[in-house]
């Protein structure tokens, strides 16, 4: 943003007349408030500075101004979108607000929906979701965030289950396509499979993912496919708590 300032010099008398009106201007923090040579200023960064404009005739007359730079909160997000929690858990929901550097960091918490009308699920002022140990399997509530500067917001829905996800395991950690026939190990595939724990949980879906797909792509039931020649990592991601588990492919020959 940027903004002109204007000054003038008078006497004693508050008289101008007869008095310079040629001003140096300056900042005492070019790197939060630059100012020209005409009073134009602009904000660099977050802070405050002080504007100083001195009359160029020797008088000593000058004046100051103090100006704070503030950077207001552009979005909110939040380190879980769905949250799958048992009967007597918790989980703290963490507010991402952009930009990292804004003046205003404060979020409000509040709920909706079912869970929260049957009291099964709550939210605390900080951020953290508690499911009583009376709540009915299957009972959702949303839980909203929304910061105090701008009215920006982020959710996440909580279901309660009977079993979360603990951890998630493949059937492979390393596999690799070789062939001693140059190109013959390119759209070979390997398939993936993942156990998750406990056998009981609730939610068993997983996303795949491969690090560099010009080397082995992986599609949605975690089949993994040659691409190129290289070494990639494959993972799979529980949709119930983020657990991961991966499998390193090399494909060769590998580049030197």
């Amino acid at each position: 943003d940027s903004a002109k300032l204007d000054a003038s010099a008078v006497g004693t008398d508050g008289n101008s007349t007869g008095i310079s009106q040629n001003f140096i201007w300056t900042s005492s923090n070019s790197n939060v408030i630059a100012v020209d040579d005409s009073g134009n200023i602009t904000a660099v960064s977050k802070g405050t500075a002080v504007v100083t404009a001195a009359a160029t005739d020797g008088s000593g007359i000058k004046a100051t101004k103090t100006i704070n730079v503030n950077v207001p909160v552009t979005g909110v997000s939040l380190n879980n979108t769905e949250l799958f929690l048992s009967v007597g858990r918790t989980a703290i929901l963490k507010p991402l607000i952009a930009p990292l550097n804004a003046n205003n960091l404060a979020v409000t918490w509040s709920i909706s929906g079912a869970g929260y009308d049957s009291g099964s699920i709550t939210v605390t002022s900080t951020g953290m979701a508690k499911i009583s140990r009376t709540a009915t399997i299957g009972e959702t509530a949303t839980i909203t965030a929304t910061t105090a500067d701008g009215a920006k917001t982020a959710s996440c829905i909580i279901t309660v289950v009977g079993s979360q996800v603990t951890s998630v395991s493949l059937d492979k950690r390393t596999y690799a396509f070789e062939n001693a026939t140059a190109g013959a190990v390119i759209n070979k595939t390997c398939q993936l499979t993942a156990k998750i724990l406990p056998l009981t949980a609730a939610v068993k879906d997983i996303t795949w993912s491969s690090d560099n797909v010009n080397i082995v792509t992986v599609d949605a039931n975690g089949l993994v496919t040659a691409k190129g020649y290289g070494t990639a990592k494959v993972t799979a991601t529980t949709k119930d708590g983020g657990k991961t588990s991966y499998c390193i492919f090399t494909v060769y020959p590998v580049p030197a």
